[in-house]
């Protein structure tokens, strides 16, 4: 599934800024990567940045949409001194900017947070697969932090994961 980073506000960013309920205008955040920053792993990458190079960690979301569905995910991104939010991760997509939701009462505690979806057409098959998803992430959150890219999973739950994802 392909996936853009949205420039404008539309009917379908609309929906899925009152499903996270937020309170916030998405704003365009510019992306530049650090040398050090893993794919996927933002929330530390940002945490590194601060020690390195001061500022802040900004928490919010991550608006992306693809030609079914309209995703919120979690995300950090670097705040300096003056308030400028910048991206440092880098993404599989190739965006040089995200669309970038606040949201000053998330607060990351290695926990796993899962996806917000809302489908954007009218085939109920991808509300079953934004039911995937979800279901995918409930069981996710029974697992353990290993490190900043692991989590260890009970072998049912290994084993009920790997035939949601074939599916």
């Amino acid at each position: 599934m392909q996936f853009i980073s949205p420039t404008e506000k539309d009917e379908h960013i609309e929906e899925l800024l009152t499903k996270i309920s937020s309170e916030f205008e998405p704003e365009q955040v510019p992306i530049i990567i650090e040398p050090y920053s893993k794919n996927g792993n933002c929330f530390q990458n940002v945490k590194k940045k601060v020690e390195l190079d001061g500022g802040g960690i900004h928490y919010g979301w991550s608006i992306s949409k693809s030609t079914i569905l309209c995703e919120a995910e979690r995300h950090a991104v670097w705040e300096s001194d003056d308030g400028e939010l910048i991206d440092i991760t880098p993404n599989e997509t190739g965006f040089h900017q995200i669309m970038f939701v606040s949201d000053n009462d998330f607060i990351y505690q290695d926990q796993f947070v899962d996806n917000i979806r809302i489908n954007i057409t009218n085939n109920p098959v991808v509300d079953d697969f934004i039911a995937l998803c979800d279901s995918l992430g409930i069981i996710y959150t029974y697992g353990k932090r290993v490190d900043d890219e692991a989590v260890k999973i009970e072998k049912s739950a290994y084993l009920l994961i790997s035939h949601l994802e074939q599916l």
